[in-house]
């Protein structure tokens, strides 16, 4: 591991140690909730005036929810980070580290969109884990 003040240089599997620890302390405790404690369950009375009137499909499509719900943050989050960087960063530009992936440099900008990408992505899918 290579780590100076201008320069980060991690092996693949070295910088991944901490993101396998913190999915597997996300992941085991919505395992066990969902394998082995049971929701309440309670019944309903047949004269609920709430439930009498008729189904209605879903108002909002699939398409629609994929949409809203995944490409609209992406393109915020892209929009911001590019923002960021071509703008404000742009000043002070020599304060900043600066990443290496083996010999290629890395643009700082791939690395921030790599990195809130990341985290949104992560907070959809224990979003989703914990609905089914």
């Amino acid at each position: 591991m290579i780590l100076s003040k201008d320069i980060l240089s991690l092996p693949l599997l070295v910088s991944d140690i901490p993101h396998i620890w913190i999915t597997a302390a996300v992941t085991i405790p919505l395992l066990i909730f969902h394998k082995w404690i049971e929701p309440y369950k309670r019944g309903f009375y047949c004269d609920d005036e709430s439930i009498r009137y008729p189904y209605r499909p879903s108002t909002v499509s699939r398409q629609m929810l994929v949409i809203i719900g995944l490409v609209v943050p992406a393109m915020l989050i892209t929009i911001t980070e590019t923002f960021r960087t071509f703008m404000w960063e742009r000043k002070i530009r020599e304060e900043f580290q600066h990443y290496k992936y083996r010999r290629y440099g890395v643009p700082r900008l791939l690395v921030r969109l790599y990195v809130f990408f990341g985290y949104y992505l992560v907070g959809v899918v224990f979003n989703q884990l914990m609905v089914i």
